[in-house]
């Protein structure tokens, strides 16, 4: 059960991570945030807001938020830190810090932990193959 309350939690932070980024997008009058019922205060403190939510959800199974806000916060942590790399034009991948960007280096809001690791691989498939043709 608590699996499935982080799970759901954390992809509500990134529900609302991406509508903040999106605040500039306008749909028939009005942002995204606001068709989709997010208005500046929830968008701004997402953690409150999402344990706000969580009590009344989580509360019909005996449950409460208390039990999984460290992974809240951690997640909200992770976009901020992403947000801050992607803006500097720095991007962390495999621990290095690589200055020229690659398509396949880029971390969106929402990339799977999955899309990382094969991204990774795919690039160090690469590096290995120019390797090889250099040594040649």
């Amino acid at each position: 059960n608590l699996i499935f309350w982080t799970n759901y939690a954390q992809m509500r932070v990134e529900y609302f991570d991406a509508h903040a980024q999106l605040q500039h997008l306008i749909v028939r009058g009005k942002t995204t945030s606001e068709l989709a019922g997010l208005d500046r205060t929830k968008l701004e403190h997402p953690f409150d807001s999402i344990m706000v939510e969580l009590v009344k959800d989580m509360a019909q199974h005996g449950l409460h938020p208390n039990m999984i806000a460290n992974a809240i916060q951690q997640r909200i942590h992770e976009l901020e830190k992403n947000r801050k790399l992607s803006s500097s034009g720095i991007f962390r991948s495999g621990g290095e810090v690589m200055s020229s960007i690659e398509p396949s280096s880029i971390v969106t809001p929402g990339t799977t932990a999955r899309e990382l690791a094969l991204a990774a691989a795919e690039r160090r498939a690469r590096e290995q193959q120019k390797k090889n043709k250099d040594d040649r």
